[in-house]
């Protein structure tokens, strides 16, 4: 306030506070004396300033610290002892597999399972059986052409394990960033946002109508901006108090000393492009004020922004360009990770050749571009995930890999990832007679 005294000495200024908690945050003097004045100075306190932050005994310092509240995405359950003991399987090999009395090939038969039903069993013994619960018998999980059984149901968590942690990990990746998006968008301003929605702090916006000039200090720019949860551009534009423009405002993020000559617009621009902001009739959603910005908004030409003389330039986001954006990222990270998904295969595909001593790579087949059969009798052609692969040939010769036989050695991606074709007719055929 000093220094806005010494700019200009021939104004009479005033210091108000507005605070949360109370039934007036502001008298009826002081609102007449907002209403009326010529130019009204808007900074919001952190809300780490105005409420005292709970306190634990931390022993590593041996006093008393704020305390961090982290909330727990995820909580790992507690798994017992015999939790996957039994395990359930479908089978995939057509038309069935038999059911023996003893894991041996020469020991009596006493079923078949058809394909596709799902059977309860013990895990895959040393030798390829499992034995099924209740005493029913014994089936083969594999053979030499492929595998006979598919773990499924809740019994795969060794086989799933991994892909399960990825989609946890993506969930809490997920969550976090809405979560950070919020934070930035609030900026601990959340108090102030309160304190302006109360109908006393209407006395500015009157102000604001009647020509008077309002000035917003650093953090105090958001609480003038656009809503990230507003449906779309119309309602913005009607530009209610205290949302009096029509786009989002934000500051960059708060980044270490080593790191202060880089600006970081991530946050909002994931706010432009995950919220339920629309471009506005200037073509952008958000604004994104950098340090030493001074900005003018022109209301008489739809809140256009213009940056003084000597200014940083603010950084304008349309929200189409930051979701194609956030659309190409993704597509890059996707293509990014199946390939070294594909590569992780591709090397457990080569030790698995060399265990069972045969050369790798694989010869390729004589008709490459033929489709061919995977483990399930589906035909099975080119790979359109990796764009890498000739055509699908399975690795049918790994009896002692029994969960790699549903991979393709040309490209090391599984089976249901190439193109599934239809069994070509067979010419003059004789139907079956009646």
């Amino acid at each position: 306030m000093d220094v806005w005294k010494a700019v200009l000495p021939q104004m009479r200024w005033r210091v108000i506070h507005m605070t949360r908690g109370t039934e007036m945050p502001l008298l009826p003097d002081e609102e007449d004396e907002v209403e009326n004045a010529s130019v009204v100075l808007i900074e919001a306190v952190h809300a780490s300033q105005s409420v005292e932050p709970k306190m634990i005994f931390d022993p590593r310092v041996g006093k008393l610290v704020p305390k961090e509240s982290e909330p727990v995405l995820y909580e790992t359950p507690a798994v017992g002892e015999d939790s996957f003991a039994t395990k359930e399987y479908r089978v995939v090999r057509q038309p069935g597999v038999r059911v023996r009395s003893a894991p041996s090939y020469t020991s009596e038969v006493m079923g078949l399972l058809r394909a596709g039903s799902i059977v309860a069993g013990t895990a895959v013994s040393a030798s390829g059986w499992v034995e099924l619960v209740g005493g029913r018998g014994f089936v083969r999980a594999f053979s030499s052409t492929g595998p006979l059984l598919s773990a499924t149901g809740s019994g795969v968590a060794a086989l799933e394990a991994e892909s399960e942690e990825d989609e946890v990990l993506k969930e809490e990746k997920k969550v976090s960033w809405m979560r950070a998006e919020r934070e930035y968008l609030d900026g601990g301003l959340s108090a102030a946002r309160e304190v302006l929605t109360h109908e006393t702090a209407l006395a500015i916006y009157r102000c604001h109508c009647s020509g008077g000039v309002i000035i917003a200090l650093d953090h105090a720019c958001s609480l003038l901006g656009r809503a990230g949860n507003e449906p779309d551009a119309a309602a913005a534009e009607e530009r209610t108090w205290p949302r009096l423009l029509p786009y989002l405002v934000g500051l960059p993020a708060v980044k270490p000393p080593a790191s202060r000559h880089r600006i970081s617009w991530r946050r909002l621009r994931g706010i432009a492009a995950h919220s339920q902001v629309d471009d506005c009739s200037l073509g952008l959603a958000a604004v994104g004020l950098p340090p030493g910005s001074a900005t003018i908004v022109r209301t008489d030409r739809g809140c256009a922004v213009w940056p003084s003389l000597g200014s940083a330039t603010p950084k304008k986001m349309s929200a189409v360009d930051a979701r194609e954006r956030e659309a190409r990222v993704l597509t890059s990270q996707r293509a990014r990770k199946v390939e070294r998904e594909r590569t992780k295969a591709l090397s457990q595909l080569e030790e698995a050749f060399k265990t069972a001593s045969m050369p790798w790579p694989p010869a390729p087949r004589e008709n490459a571009l033929e489709p061919c059969e995977d483990y399930a009798g589906v035909l099975r052609g080119q790979c359109p995930a990796c764009n890498a692969c000739p055509g699908y040939q399975p690795a049918t010769s790994l009896a002692h890999a029994p969960s790699l036989a549903m991979l393709c050695v040309c490209c090391g991606c599984d089976c249901s990832t190439h193109e599934a074709l239809r069994a070509r007719e067979k010419v003059g055929e004789e139907l079956p007679s009646a």
